[in-house]
């Protein structure tokens, strides 16, 4: 949310995701693309242990950029209603999904 300032030791907390994805729903944009690392860091159980994992690729290096693996399996996530729930309002507010 606007306003909110501070450092974010480990990786920001899990409010600040949640406010970039709903401010990219909310864009004019007629597209909006975020990585499956961005929406599963919106919930803090969902993310990775070790947020250096989810790094598609490291600055200065050519070696193994490009390869990653998602830690959650997408049978699990069907699962994750609490955060299924959040997602899907998420975007409905945002007109996102909506038919013109």
């Amino acid at each position: 949310k606007k306003g909110r300032k501070g450092e974010t030791p480990g990786g920001p907390p899990d409010w600040v995701i949640q406010g970039i994805i709903q401010m990219h729903a909310e864009s004019a944009s007629m597209w909006t693309i975020n990585p499956i690392q961005d929406y599963l860091d919106m919930w803090n159980s969902l993310r990775s242990a070790n947020a250096k994992n989810d790094m598609i690729n490291v600055p200065g290096s050519t070696d193994g950029c490009w390869i990653w693996r998602c830690h959650k399996r997408m049978e699990d996530l069907i699962n994750e209603d609490k955060y299924n729930d959040f997602l899907k309002k998420t975007l409905r507010d945002a007109k996102r999904g909506v038919t013109y």
